[in-house]
């Protein structure tokens, strides 16, 4: 195996493609040439690739990391909400608990009103990030062959996810709303 490079070229980088199997012997046959030469070094050809999937996966790992404080934050938002909704409607929901509605309806209703919002905003929150990432990675995947995956799976977890936290979010205003005295909620009606 010869190996060898136009000196009048002055090239700052050298590809060599090994046949396979042969990559160890080129790689060490490369170092061997270049061990003189203070300023050349001798890298493996995935080390590019390597460095860059180190970076996406950091870049995925911050992005997760503000997706769960995000989480966090909705969460808190949904709870804050809902018991606005029933502090607002005390009247209403002591005119209800008046003419017969029982906890549970209340908790029903309570935990359905949760459920929406959160799912509405989990729909939003997905549609959005879909079209973004379609948007942002097309032009890279403008090669013929290339595309965007969808991640079917990861969407429904998410969409699960969602309503799982909205119901979560709902049970202190639901406490709240079974806990409203009925004489004292409609007696300024």
């Amino acid at each position: 195996m010869a190996l060898g490079a136009d000196p009048s070229l002055q090239p700052d980088q050298l590809a060599v493609k090994a046949a396979p199997g042969a990559t160890a012997r080129a790689q060490d046959a490369m170092a061997e040439i270049v061990k003189g030469y203070a300023n050349l070094s001798v890298q493996s050809g995935n080390s590019l690739a390597i460095a860059v999937r180190e970076l996406f996966d950091l870049l995925i790992r911050s992005v997760s990391v503000l997706l769960a404080v995000s989480i966090f934050i909705g969460l808190f938002g949904i709870v804050n909400t809902m018991l606005l909704a029933v502090a607002e409607r005390t009247r209403e929901l002591g005119l209800l608990r008046a003419v017969g509605m029982t906890n549970g309806q209340v908790r029903t209703m309570v935990a359905t009103e949760s459920l929406i919002v959160s799912t509405l905003g989990t729909v939003i929150g997905v549609v959005m990030g879909l079209f973004v990432a379609w948007a942002l990675t097309r032009p890279l995947v403008a090669d013929e062959g290339a595309g965007l995956s969808w991640p079917v799976a990861w969407v429904g977890a998410l969409l699960v996810a969602g309503a799982l936290i909205g119901l979560v979010a709902s049970l202190v205003p639901m406490w709240r709303a079974t806990r409203l005295d009925v004489l004292d909620a409609i007696r300024d009606y």
